[in-house]
């Protein structure tokens, strides 16, 4: 346990001696490392825009601006980066952690930093794209590495070499099957990813994955950004985990520091003491804190009817599949799993199956009339959108959502 306690001390004395001989430190480095350096992990309470004044001005031409409490985002990770380590943004989802990572990459580009890697989800990918674009306002250029490999080809191809500017944006599976393709990109240019940013972090929770691993190249050279939702989602040995790419110096990628540091603070009476050592790495804010203009969240469950095609293909699931029910024993867990999401498919929607759909497969009042579901959906946005509310639709399958794409083109509802 001492030891994690003298490690931290002696680098707290090594960062203070590196942060004025830091060539990449941004102009006002010596006075934000004083705020660093105050107790509790202060930070100023909001950051200091002047570097990036003229897309501030270009913002307010576009109707956007930071709410203050991004703006304390931003000087937090101005600050993590001053004091020579990474961090991690574990704001709630909703509070903008893209825009601050965005904002936090500009001011990192006026400092001589890039290019920057962004390692994220396939599902946010484009959205990735289309906010660096929007909050850059052309002073930084995203690259979207992701679709067929022939797509992914050509996005090289095109690209040539890596600038300082880029933001070259890659999704998580491929960069864990695929990493080498990034390091051939680094050679061919002269220039390293010296700022990466994973989105949706905790897959990196444990380190001994090819996706953790094909970072460690990385984590001697490169800053490191983490912006997930849920920092700690089942034990201390996962936070370590996102620590150790924060900062490997202070939390080094061993078994028996590792060990040391799970020991110490699985005790309650080390709460306080985590807190502290959370607080110089990580922001955590929730709507309920920094959005009370918001309205209250309530859920409303809606019960529905299935239709008669849907009661019927319910039933023929169920019979089809009666004997393996009478003979299913704990052992046979899959076959239950795999009944079950016959059945969510068949409430969804009956066209999940196939066959099920009339020919000529065209959009018509048939998408509705075939699902309780989409009944209900067409009814309530009909509703929402009398009162121009906006909405969001969600679903676990993204084949509905083909489906709902029909239905609200059928509707005239798309964008």
């Amino acid at each position: 346990g001492t030891e994690v306690g003298r490690e931290a001390d002696q680098v707290a004395v090594s960062r203070e001696a590196d942060l004025g001989a830091d060539p990449g430190a941004g102009p006002e480095a010596g006075r934000r490392s004083e705020a660093v350096a105050a107790p509790g992990g202060v930070v100023p309470p909001i950051a200091n825009m002047d570097d990036i004044n003229p897309i501030e001005e270009e913002w307010k031409k576009r109707g956007m601006s930071l709410r203050d409490y991004q703006r304390v985002g931003v000087a937090t990770m101005d600050s993590w980066f001053n004091a020579g380590h990474g961090g991690i943004n574990g704001d709630e989802m909703g509070l903008g952690k893209t825009c601050q990572a965005i904002v936090m990459l500009l001011r990192l580009k006026n400092y001589g930093r890039g290019p920057f890697l962004v390692v994220c989800p396939l599902s946010v990918c484009d959205h990735w794209m289309s906010e660096v674009v929007r909050f850059s306002c052309g002073s930084l250029e995203p690259i979207g590495y992701y679709g067929h490999e022939k797509e992914r080809r050509e996005v090289l191809e095109k690209l040539g070499k890596l600038r300082k500017n880029i933001v070259f944006i890659c999704p998580t599976h491929i960069f864990r099957g695929h990493s080498d393709t990034m390091e051939e990109l680094q050679e061919k240019s002269g220039l390293s990813f010296d700022v990466i940013v994973i989105d949706e972090a905790h897959c990196v929770k444990n380190l001994e994955t090819q996706l953790a691993e094909n970072f460690k190249p990385y984590r001697k050279s490169a800053w490191f950004l983490l912006m997930t939702g849920t920092p700690i989602q089942n034990n201390i040995g996962e936070l370590y985990s996102l620590l150790t790419f924060v900062d490997e110096v202070r939390f080094p990628d061993k078994e028996s520091a590792r060990d040391a540091f799970i020991r110490r603070y699985t005790s309650d009476t080390r709460i306080p003491e985590l807190k502290g050592i959370l607080a110089q790495y990580m922001i955590r804010r929730t709507k309920d804190e920094v959005c009370k203009e918001l309205p209250s969240c309530d859920q409303v469950v809606l019960y529905h009817n299935l239709t008669d095609l849907q009661k019927k293909l319910y039933i023929d699931i169920i019979a089809r599949d009666y004997e393996s029910l009478l003979l299913l024993t704990h052992n046979e867990s899959q076959s239950l799993s795999n009944l079950h999401m016959q059945l969510r498919k068949c409430v969804s929607h009956p066209y999940l199956f196939r066959g099920i759909e009339p020919e000529p497969f065209e959009e018509g009042e048939h998408i509705i009339e075939a699902s309780g579901k989409f009944q209900v959906l067409d009814r309530l946005l009909l509703y929402l959108r009398q009162r121009k509310h906006r909405c969001l639709i969600f679903s676990q399958f993204v084949i509905v959502l083909d489906i709902v794409q029909d239905f609200l083109s059928f509707r005239g509802m798309l964008c």
